[in-house]
C-alpha cells in the first residue's frame, strides 16, 4: 500500500509549525511520519511537536530539502520511511524553501521507492498580516504559492475583509484556479478528505527571476544563563524590525518561554509543565541583514548582559 505524502510550505512565521499539529490530531489513528526541514542549524520547533507513540520523526536542518546540498538526504530518509507500514507521510519543508525542483525529488522517489509514495500534493500557510508585502520582495513566498495545492491564508482576524481580497487575487495571479482556504489559528477541518490537487507539479513553471532575494542570514544564540523576562522582551524588540523570524526556547527567571515573531509581530508564551527544555536557551535569527551576527551581539550586550555564545 502507498503512503499518502503532503508538503507543508510556508514563509518564516506563518503558521507551518501549527497547521503540521492540527494535521497530526485529525490524524492521531494513522500511522504517521513526519519529516521537518529547518533553515537553520537547529529545529526550535521540534521541541513543539505533539509527538505521539509510533509516529516517526525525523529532522534535516542547516538548509532546504528542495536545494542540491540537502535533496539527496531527503530523497534517502523518503525512501527509508516509504519501507515501514505507514498511511500518512508529513513534511515540513523550511519557511526559505524554494520547491520547483520537487519534480525531480518525486521522480527520484518514485524510483527508488518503487512508486510506494502517494504524492497528494503541497499545503502552504501564509501569513494575512506579511503576505503582500513579501510577495513582492521574496521569491521563496512567490514560488510556494506557485507549487502549491492549497494556499490557506492565515491570522484573518488580525486584517480587515479588504486586505484579505488583495491577498486572494495575489495568490491567484501566481497560481490561477488553486483552493484558497481563510483562517486563523492554522485551523483546517478536513483538508485529508478533500482531495485538493489541482493539477501535476510538472506543468508549473519556476521563476525565471532569481535575483531579487537580497539573501537570507541566520544565526544561533545560546545561553545557560536564566535571564528576566522583561529583558528578554526588550533584546526582541530592539530586533524586530530587523529580522524576519526570531524563534526560539528561553529558560526566564519566572520559567520557560517559547519566542515566536515574525516581522514585527512578538510573541513570548510560558509553557506549562514539568518540561525542562533544553540544556540551553536558544534563539535563532533569521535576517536579510548580513551583519545579523553583529546586531544580536549588541541588542544582548544592551539589554541581558549575561553569558552567552554566538553561532
Amino acid at each position: 500500500m502507498s503512503v499518502k505524502t503532503y508538503f507543508i510550505a510556508g514563509f518564516l512565521g506563518a503558521g507551518k509549525t501549527t497547521l503540521l499539529n492540527n494535521l497530526l490530531r485529525e490524524l492521531s489513528d494513522k500511522r504517521t511520519a513526519v519529516i521537518m526541514n529547518e533553515f537553520g542549524q537547529v529545529n526550535i520547533d521540534l521541541e513543539l511537536i505533539e509527538y505521539k507513540e509510533g509516529m516517526e520523526l525525523s529532522e534535516i536542518n542547516n538548509g532546504s530539502i528542495f536545494c542540491t546540498c540537502l535533496s539527496g538526504s531527503f530523497v534517502k530518509r523518503i525512501v527509508e520511511l516509504a519501507k515501514l507500514p505507514l498511511d500518512y507521510l508529513l513534511v515540513e519543508s523550511s519557511g526559505m524553501a524554494r520547491p520547483a525542483s520537487i519534480g525531480t525529488i518525486l521522480d527520484q522517489v518514485d524510483q527508488l521507492a518503487d512508486k510506494s509514495i502517494d504524492y497528494q500534493g503541497m499545503i502552504t500557510i501564509v501569513d494575512a498580516t506579511t503576505y503582500l508585502k513579501l510577495v513582492k520582495s521574496v521569491n521563496a513566498v512567490q514560488e510556494q504559492v506557485i507549487y502549491s495545492d492549497l494556499v490557506i491564508i492565515n491570522k484573518i482576524d488580525l486584517v480587515d475583509e479588504s486586505l484579505i481580497s488583495e491577498i486572494e487575487k495575489s495568490i491567484l495571479l501566481l497560481n490561477p484556479g488553486v483552493e484558497i482556504v481563510k483562517t486563523k489559528f492554522a485551523r483546517v477541518d478536513n483538508i485529508f478528505e478533500q482531495g485538493y490537487y489541482v493539477s501535476e507539479y510538472k506543468e508549473r513553471q519556476p521563476l525565471e527571476e532569481c535575483g531579487r532575494d537580497k539573501g537570507m542570514f541566520k544565526t544561533l544564540l545560546k545561553t545557560k544563563k536564566r535571564i528576566s523576562e522583561k529583558s528578554l522582551l526588550k533584546f526582541i524588540e530592539a530586533l524586530l524590525t530587523q529580522t524576519f523570524r526570531i524563534k526560539g526556547l528561553v529558560k526566564t527567571e519566572g520559567g520557560l518561554v517559547h519566542v515566536d515573531c515574525a516581522g514585527e509581530q512578538l510573541k513570548i508564551d510560558r509553557l506549562e509543565g514539568n518540561d525542562p527544555g533544553p540544556d540551553n536557551s536558544q534563539l535563532i535569527f533569521i535576517s536579510n541583514e548580513k551583519e545579523i551576527k553583529k546586531l544580536v551581539e549588541k541588542g544582548w550586550q544592551d539589554n541581558v548582559a549575561v553569558e552567552y555564545k554566538i553561532i
